[in-house]
């Protein structure tokens, strides 16, 4: 918010986003609705085009992605990198950052902490 103050150099009296507005906007970060990268993009769609959070998140086409589908999707990643998961398996969870990258790629709507959750999850009952 202050960096869009700065930039456009205007005062708060000025700003485009309400404080409901944003308000509307932390909550869905709070309850995990967005996580912070997309609550960015929902933020600029407010401040540009002026819409509700609401709006901006039917606007990008965020929707939550379902437990069910995201422990699909983790298993499909990790049968396809079986070193990642053979690492983690063994205290080395640093590649499940690139697991969490493939799932951004497939659906750009999943939560990268419940990806990351989720394939150690699965990791930990393998063994």
């Amino acid at each position: 918010m202050l960096r869009t103050l700065n930039e456009r150099q205007i005062d708060i009296a000025r700003f485009p986003v309400t404080a409901r507005g944003l308000a509307e906007l932390l909550a869905e970060v709070k309850v995990g609705k967005l996580e912070t990268s997309r609550a960015r993009e929902v933020f600029q769609v407010m401040l540009d085009a002026g819409k509700t959070a609401a709006e901006a998140i039917q606007h990008l086409g965020i929707e939550q992605v379902d437990d069910t589908a995201l422990v699909a999707l983790c298993r499909e990643l990790l049968a396809a990198n079986p070193k990642i998961a053979a690492e983690a398996k063994a205290g080395q969870p640093k590649g499940i950052g690139q697991l969490i990258g493939q799932a951004k790629k497939k659906n750009p709507n999943v939560n990268p902490n419940r990806v990351k959750e989720i394939c150690l999850e699965l990791i930990a009952k393998e063994g």
